[in-house]
């Protein structure tokens, strides 16, 4: 069975996988790398990208496999990636930042709350592949 048949699958199973990673000091690199440490490898990725739309076309081009909130993918609109959520969990933070000395406007104030509020139903990580 193909990985992008497979309902999910353990993070130590991808040992063997080639990757195309975000940039290193992406928060999603750093926290898959961690992730895979605590499962004994480190991730075969020689190829990072900084955006993710470049990500998910070297994907799709057949590269390698990558990590990626599921949300992000499915907005790509790529009918040949597969998302697979992992087993284990995986989650990032999510921030907002402005300038101390700036109160945020309603409409931010709105935005920021609604996040919030669905931020459980946005998902966790999951690994996408080209089927």
């Amino acid at each position: 069975m193909t990985l992008a048949r497979k309902r999910s699958i353990p993070l130590g199973a991808l040992r063997n996988e080639r990757f195309i990673l975000l940039e290193s000091k992406s928060d999603i690199t750093q926290r898959f790398v961690t992730e895979c440490a605590k499962v004994g490898f480190c991730p075969n990725a020689p190829l990072h990208a900084s955006r993710h739309r470049v990500l998910l076309r070297a994907v799709q081009n057949g590269l390698g496999i990558t990590v990626s909130p599921k949300r992000m993918v499915e907005s790509y609109l790529s009918a040949v990636l597969v998302t697979v959520p992992f087993k284990e969990q995986l989650f990032t933070t999510v921030g907002f930042v402005w300038a101390g000395d700036v109160q945020p406007s309603q409409l931010m104030q709105d935005f920021m709350q609604g996040v919030h509020d669905n931020l459980g139903r946005m998902g966790s990580l999951s690994y996408n592949l080209l089927d």
